[in-house]
């Protein structure tokens, strides 16, 4: 669960970091939005959801059911985040990215629980 929330941590605060661009910029505080632009901050965010793929297996005491679930969530983020590269605006996919990050955590966290009742 530890590797889950540590890699989900950099999509989820990038995409919170692209949505406020222009409120770091002006606090000078240097965010990789701000310092090296959306694009290469695409590129990370696709980086830390390709990291979690591996993750669900780990878990294998949650049973296959876990597993597929929560590969089947990767999947959205991946699809989601390779969006990104043809969005025409950034701003809009970067909101889609924090929705789905807090709705990702939540699901899987609930599912784990769900399934581990049910082992």
């Amino acid at each position: 669960m530890f590797f889950i929330m540590f890699i989900w941590q950099p999509p989820h605060f990038y995409a919170l970091a692209m949505r406020r661009t222009e409120e770091y910029r002006a606090a000078n505080i240097p965010m990789l939005p701000v310092v090296k632009g959306f694009e290469r901050t695409k590129k990370s965010m696709l980086m830390w959801v390709l990291l979690l793929f591996p993750l669900p297996f780990l878990l294998p005491q949650l049973g296959t059911g876990f597993i597929v679930f929560a590969t089947l969530l990767n999947v959205g983020w991946l699809y989601l985040a390779i969006k990104g590269f043809k969005a025409k605006e950034d701003l809009k996919w970067a909101t889609g990215m924090f929705v789905y990050s807090l709705n990702y955590m939540t699901i899987l966290f609930v599912s784990m629980i769900i399934f581990s009742i049910f082992i």
